[in-house]
């Protein structure tokens, strides 16, 4: 393919008329949709055109690196940092609140040394340098190796993408670890970035070895914006930003609007801890129409709409928060608890496959795990996720509580009482729900007729819960059943005393007095009873079923 310099002046003109357009329209929030993927296409033809030129003027092999990357320095680096300067003065100038935020010192650095994440971006073109810059570098090393023109391109074309989409992982945990200030929302909006490019630079260069047809045309006043296209890319964003803070007193400016954000969040935040969930959804809205990128908005709309009980919103919360950030652990943990409440319990166990692929060795990722597998009917693995969870946190008092309510599933009550004596010291709050479980347990050995046991049980119910009538009443009567007349009256009078309308103790006391011989006693109390419940039998009633005359 053969394009002239005109024609390449002229294509960089429209490109950066579909980039400043695009950005300003969605800068000042404008109703033309369809110009919005515009910036996207004037991106690719700077890209297609860098790599068209770049083999035109250097071809695949022989190239002289320190002459080579002397010019791309010269022509792409300085005039980077000449406007990037030229803007920070102005950032200090009229928007000094901008420095007030802490990670701005280490974001400066950063993008004086091409080191440039998105939303780390303070001119708000800077990935862009660095992106050519990548390329620009990856085309020397290709040039180096010994191989043939065709094969050398074919490598950048499938190779270089291909490395960054198997390892994209791999090489975001390592910058991570490199530039711990920077997040993984950071990283993987970049990525989101780079991603539509992949293809642009190496094709300009397979255009520029394969094809007899020529491109022409010419319209000087679009060549003529080409041949300073670059400088007025660099110079856009920053000059927007000025014109908003100036015009239109908003603090929005490039990528750089966490001031303007904080606010809302630390709002959002508020209303959220209080229970105004609709509140708090009104200002993560806000959030994201400043920042359609910011992953932890999507989570805490999502954690809204979970809370509002709006399980279907909340999964498409979630879902946009892990396309935006494929590491994004807590969304998936979040998103698995989503598809819990909506009984999607292999989905959710997914999920939590992937939180403990992430996040090794998560205690709440084993618990949640361990309650889908409830869900599933696996009552093993559910066990088996517990034990991990216990393992991983020895204090999560859900953990014990969910493994010792599926070993009372499987009547594993050996299991469940190991667990009993295993249990750290517990939240008041959670005495209600351990004596439930303790209580369950209990009917479980009585209506096995291990009754000495269920004595046991529900002993340890009120160890947690000490004023239940209903358990008193429960323990009584399973201590009637070994003989222990005097003890269970004793613990039914006390049920009796918590709850003078708890019929059935009225009813197992009067069976036990009867089995005293205190007729009399029995009779009241059974009659009693019978009052404040008519489904049991009279104390007449009784006597007939037991053949008893007079």
């Amino acid at each position: 393919m053969e394009i002239d310099r005109q024609t390449s002046n002229l294509l960089k003109g429209v490109a950066i008329i579909l980039i400043v357009l695009t950005h300003a329209i969605r800068t000042f929030q404008l109703p033309l949709i369809p110009f919005i993927g515009a910036a996207s296409l004037g991106v690719f033809i700077f890209l297609f055109l860098s790599g068209y030129g770049i083999y035109r003027s250097y071809g695949l092999s022989g190239i002289d690196a320190k002459k080579y990357l002397s010019r791309r320095f010269r022509n792409v680096v300085v005039p980077y940092w000449a406007i990037l300067t030229l803007y920070i003065l102005g950032l200090l100038l009229f928007m000094p609140f901008f420095f007030t935020d802490p990670r701005i010192p280490t974001a400066i650095v950063l993008n004086y040394l091409l080191i440039v994440f998105h939303p780390y971006d303070i001119l708000g073109v800077g990935w862009f340098v660095t992106y050519i810059l990548m390329w620009y570098l990856i085309y020397l090393l290709v040039s180096r190796l010994p191989l043939g023109d065709m094969k050398k391109i074919l490598l950048m074309l499938i190779g270089v993408p291909a490395v960054v989409y198997l390892f994209d992982h791999a090489i975001a945990q390592f910058l991570l670890s490199v530039f711990p200030e920077i997040t993984a929302d950071v990283l993987f909006n970049s990525r989101n970035l780079y991603l539509p490019y992949a293809f642009a630079f190496p094709l300009g260069v397979l255009a520029s070895r394969r094809g007899s047809w020529t491109v022409t045309l010419h319209f000087r006043p679009l060549s003529k914006l080409g041949e300073y296209s670059y400088y007025l890319y660099l110079l856009h964003m920053g000059l927007l930003c000025l014109l908003l803070v100036n015009c239109f007193d908003t603090s929005y400016c490039a990528n750089w609007n966490f001031v303007e954000i904080n606010k809302y969040v630390s709002a959002g935040a508020e209303k959220i801890s209080s229970g105004d969930y609709n509140g708090a959804l009104a200002d993560i809205d806000t959030i994201l129409r400043i920042n359609p990128y910011k992953e932890d908005a999507y989570l805490a709309r999502g954690l809204a709409k979970y809370m509002l009980r709006d399980f279907q919103g909340a999964l498409a919360a979630f879902d946009r928060a892990i396309e935006l950030n494929p590491l994004y652990a807590e969304a998936y943990l979040n998103r698995g608890t989503a598809k819990w409440a909506l009984k999607d319990y292999a989905g959710a166990i997914q999920d939590y496959d992937l939180v403990l692929k992430f996040q090794p060795g998560s205690a709440v990722a084993y618990f949640y795990r361990g309650s889908a597998q409830e869900g599933i009917g696996n009552i093993t693995g559910a066990i088996a996720d517990f034990d991990k969870a216990v393992n991983s946190d020895p204090k999560y008092i859900d953990a014990y509580l969910h493994r010792a309510q599926s070993k009372l599933l499987i009547g594993d009550y050996e299991g469940m009482r190991k667990d009993v004596d295993s249990l750290p010291e517990t939240d008041p709050a959670n005495n209600n729900r351990f004596a439930a479980l303790f209580s369950q347990y209990g009917d479980a050995l009585s209506g096995s007729g291990k009754y000495d046991r269920a004595i046991e049980a529900y002993g340890l119910a009120l160890e947690f819960l000490p004023n239940s009538a209903v358990i008193y009443g429960k323990l009584g009567a399973a201590k009637g059943t070994q003989g222990d007349y005097a003890g269970a009256i004793a613990d039914l009078d006390k049920a009796i005393e918590l709850d003078p309308k708890l019929a059935e103790a009225y009813y197992n006391r009067g069976g036990t007095k009867y089995m005293l011989g205190d007729f009399e006693g029995a009779e009241a109390d059974i009659n009693k009873a019978h009052e404040l419940n008519p489904a049991l039998p009279d104390y007449d009633a009784i006597k007939l079923q037991m053949g008893v005359q007079g």
